[in-house]
């Protein structure tokens, strides 16, 4: 793990039980202090599917489990947590990764269950996010099997901070691997403090049967604009003024 000099980290060494005693060097937790945040980043590998051996589904609950009860001691400790790596886990096509493969593994239930208990946000289901695979069995001149299974995952209070989310999948032939780098940018600092009120009242006819699919779409698309970095500068007004036209703007007209 590389990290520049002028950070304020430490890395954190967590005590594991001697039944855990095997997981020790599966992940790593750098401890970055700042002004006015505290970040934990947290770098994990957990074993891929072996359909011949099924030993691997012990290692990744019992890791899983050690990962749970280590990130709620962060977060107990006014840490927010930033989480990259190869999950080895299929997730199919959650909201946000339609155009991923449709399958999952063995391993999805396990993952599901540490970021819902955790409450962590899979960064690579965000409009943000630049790339969608991450795994390619392929060569500079042979084309191959694409697949997603290395993700970025963000507390869901803290998820606004992350600016950029890139999947360098042509970084992969410089580093010698198969896998794409993970790219995040987090943005730190005082946030605006906005009071405002609107005397118009929008009014919607909304009835069991409407599909908001084509206005999640429309909204994304529109939010996606202007940058989180780009909207943090803007003065209250226009921030204001921003998103109730483009929520007015996503609305499909009939």
């Amino acid at each position: 793990m590389l990290y520049e000099t002028q950070l304020q980290a430490n890395q954190w060494r967590p005590h594991v039980t001697t039944k855990n005693k095997y997981l020790d060097k599966e992940r790593q937790w750098l401890l970055i202090e700042g002004k006015q945040e505290r970040l934990a980043f947290l770098h994990v590998y957990i074993a891929c599917q072996n359909n011949n051996n099924m030993s691997y589904l012990q290692w990744n609950e019992d890791l899983f489990a050690m990962l749970t009860e280590e990130t709620l001691i962060m977060k107990s400790q006014g840490y927010s947590i930033l989480a990259m790596g190869d999950f080895n886990t299929r997730v199919g096509q959650l909201p946000g990764l339609e155009d991923n493969l449709p399958d999952t593994n063995n391993n999805y239930p396990m993952f599901l269950n540490f970021i819902q208990c955790t409450n962590l946000i899979i960064v690579n289901t965000l409009p943000i996010s630049k790339g969608l695979f991450t795994r390619f069995m392929d060569g500079s001149n042979r084309p191959g099997t694409m697949s997603l299974l290395d993700y970025g995952l963000r507390d869901a209070d803290s998820v606004n901070t992350v600016s950029s989310f890139v999947i360098d999948k042509d970084a992969r032939f410089d580093c010698g691997s198969d896998h794409a780098l993970l790219e995040a940018e987090i943005t730190f600092g005082w946030r605006i403090s906005v009071h405002w009120k609107m005397t118009d009242a929008l009014h919607f006819n909304f009835n069991s049967q409407s599909s908001f699919k084509l206005f999640q779409h429309k909204l994304d698309f529109m939010c996606s604009s202007i940058s989180l970095h780009d909207f943090d500068g803007l003065s209250s007004d226009s921030m204001v003024q921003h998103l109730t036209s483009t929520v007015k703007a996503a609305i499909p007209s009939y």
